[in-house]
């Protein structure tokens, strides 16, 4: 992932996404990792990069998918009037 993302930065100064990353805390290494491809990220001053990331208290690898689904859809989907 970082070396794609280097790749990427030798020829582009702009990165038209919303990426919202979710971690478990009791996920080891994967924890570090995740907040280091954030910073590296955020280092590069993409324009058009939203990116925000979230490490979920007490959950583990498998106990935060339902939370970070939730939490993706969520961002992902418009909301809903109450008319609707």
């Amino acid at each position: 992932m970082f070396q794609l993302e280097s790749n990427y930065a030798k020829s582009n100064k702009a990165m038209k996404a919303q990426v919202y990353m979710y971690i478990g805390c009791e996920e080891g290494n994967m924890v570090k990792e995740m907040l280091a491809v954030e910073d590296q990220l955020k280092s590069r001053n993409y324009q058009g990069l939203s990116i925000q990331s979230k490490v979920l208290a007490g959950l583990s690898h498998h106990s935060a998918f339902a939370v970070l689904l939730t939490y993706g859809l969520q961002k992902a989907l418009p909301k809903q009037s109450k008319d609707n």
